[in-house]
């Protein structure tokens, strides 16, 4: 399990290999693309496969990555409600990107983008939310926890 309250997230789970695929913890907490997600007790929901080619690919330690879902629009058209993202526990700083952020309690996902005075504009994709600025004094409550590198989404909903 990882402790996403926790200052430092943990390796999140032993890495499951199987056929060529890697597995990643796959936990029943969700990101928020909106107003902000509270942050409780995350539980295994389950594992998502990756071939393990693209994994090294991409320069990926399985046992520092978790999927979660995205829940709210405003990263729309980028992640949409209902997305899975894998996020990269141990890409924490320095570059810009979309990354799970924790404010206080809180999950978000959003775009991040470092300023030359030292501030950081936390920016939602859709144009009906507006960019948020932390200057360097600000970001004490602010902790990046790691970057977004995969995102799936389903295309159509099924008819119930």
């Amino acid at each position: 399990m990882v402790d996403f309250t926790a200052s430092e997230p943990g390796p999140v789970s032993v890495t499951i290999q199987r056929g060529g695929y890697l597995e990643a913890p796959y936990y029943d907490v969700e990101a928020s693309a909106g107003g902000g997600a509270l942050v409780g007790e995350e539980n295994l929901h389950g594992h998502l496969a990756f071939r393990a080619e693209w994994v090294r690919e991409m320069g990926l330690d399985m046992a520092r990555c978790a999927a979660l879902s995205v829940r709210g629009d405003s990263m729309e058209p980028t992640l949409a409600d209902g997305d899975t993202i894998l996020v990269d526990l141990s890409q924490r700083d320095g570059a810009d990107g979309i990354f799970c952020l924790r404010v206080g309690d809180t999950l978000l996902v959003k775009r991040v983008q470092h300023r030359l005075d030292g501030s950081l504009s936390v920016i939602s994709d859709n144009p009906a939310y507006s960019p948020e600025l932390l200057h360097p004094g600000e970001q004490s409550a602010f902790e990046v926890l790691g970057a977004v590198v995969w995102a799936g989404k389903t295309l159509r909903r099924g008819r119930g």
